[in-house]
């Protein structure tokens, strides 16, 4: 992709972190209100997660942290998912995909990224209080036993946390970016 290209998806994931919220708080509220989100397709919603934050975490880095909500938020949305929609299965998913079942109304497929141990600990408990079936999807890495990050949080991080100014340059994508300092990094919002 050429540079070009990536500061426009750069500039694209900027816009989203100040429309994003709007469209949450506000707008996507209304469309339901007013009933213009029914869904007209069998089809099943998916919603995915990436862990759950464990007990008295206190978040780091925001922007990385924020992909993941703690246990009473996931209680909550559990909560709200089992009486208004009909949580479902990978294999009812499969099942439906082989054409072998019918989907139900306002089906929500559960699914969760990266496979990292708060999954475990963390998530797999309160999806078993609510009996609630899930599909995680595990990375290699995360099969070891050491504690590790995922490859593009710690890429993320060391350009976030490296001292004086940094060139990031990817020749096979035609990329090249520089920030003297860590709030120029933080704007570049690449990783």
């Amino acid at each position: 992709m050429p540079a070009t290209g990536i500061i426009s998806v750069v500039r694209a994931e900027q816009s989203m972190k100040f429309v994003s919220p709007i469209l949450k708080r506000v707008v996507y509220p209304a469309l339901s209100s007013a009933k213009f989100l029914k869904s007209k397709s069998e089809a099943p919603m998916v919603l995915t997660y990436h862990g759950v934050l464990p007990a008295g975490y206190t978040p780091l880095d925001p922007d990385l942290d924020g992909v993941m909500v703690g246990a009473n938020t996931l209680r909550k949305q559990l909560r709200f998912l089992k009486k208004n929609y009909t949580l479902i299965s990978p294999e009812h998913l499969r099942a439906w995909i082989a054409g072998e079942v019918e989907m139900p109304a306002r089906a929500v497929l559960l699914t969760c990224d990266d496979g990292l141990k708060n999954v475990l600990d963390e998530m797999a408990p309160v999806l078993r209080e609510f009996d609630a079936p899930c599909l995680c999807f595990v990375t290699g890495q995360q099969l070891t036993r050491k504690n590790v990050i995922l490859w593009y949080d710690e890429l993320r991080l060391m350009v976030l946390l490296a001292a004086g100014p940094i060139k990031l340059d990817i020749p096979e994508l035609s990329f090249c970016a520089r920030a003297n300092t860590g709030e120029e990094r933080r704007k570049l919002n690449l990783l």
